[in-house]
C-alpha cells in the first residue's frame, strides 16, 4: 500500500476536531474506529503505548508525523478490508459466523469444504465467530 503524505494530512485534519493541529486523547477513539477498529480502553491504551505516550488518554497529544509513522504499520489503515469485513456480516452483528462466510464464499463455487478449512484457520479463539482483527490475518 503506497502512503501519500498529503492524503494523510487531509484525514488527520477531519479527526482534528479542534483545528489545533494534534489530536487529542479524546479524538483517539474516532481515528482508531476510521481505521477499522472498534476500540476498547485496552486498544486505547496500546495505541497511546505505541506512540510512546502515557495510558491517560486524556493529557496526551499525537501530532501529525506521529500519526503518520503510525499508520504505516496497521493492518489496515485505508480502512478496505473493514468495508470488506461489513459485507461479509450480513446481520451487522461485529462478526462472521459460518453461515455468512458460507453463503458469501459457495456463491463463488468454492467447495463448502475448503471453507470449513478457511474458517477453522481464521477463527483464532475457536469461538464460531470471526472478528474484524482475526479477518484481517487473511490479508497478512
Amino acid at each position: 500500500m503506497e502512503f501519500d503524505e498529503e492524503e494523510w494530512r487531509r484525514k488527520f485534519d477531519n479527526y482534528d476536531m479542534n483545528k489545533d493541529g494534534v489530536i487529542s486523547g479524546e479524538e483517539i477513539t474516532r481515528l482508531m474506529q476510521y481505521v477499522g477498529f472498534n476500540p476498547t480502553k485496552a486498544d486505547e491504551e496500546d495505541f497511546l503505548q505505541r506512540l510512546g505516550k502515557s495510558k491517560c488518554k486524556e493529557e496526551e497529544i499525537i501530532t501529525f508525523e506521529e500519526f503518520f509513522e503510525l499508520v504505516k504499520t496497521l493492518p489496515d489503515p485505508s480502512g478496505e478490508l473493514y468495508v470488506a469485513f461489513k459485507c461479509f456480516d450480513k446481520d451487522d452483528s461485529g462478526y462472521i459466523d459460518k453461515e455468512e462466510l458460507k453463503e458469501i464464499l459457495t456463491s463463488g463455487y468454492m467447495d463448502p469444504n475448503d471453507i470449513d478449512e478457511i474458517f477453522a484457520l481464521v477463527d483464532d479463539d475457536k469461538n464460531g465467530k470471526i472478528e474484524f482483527k482475526e479477518f484481517i490475518t487473511l490479508f497478512k
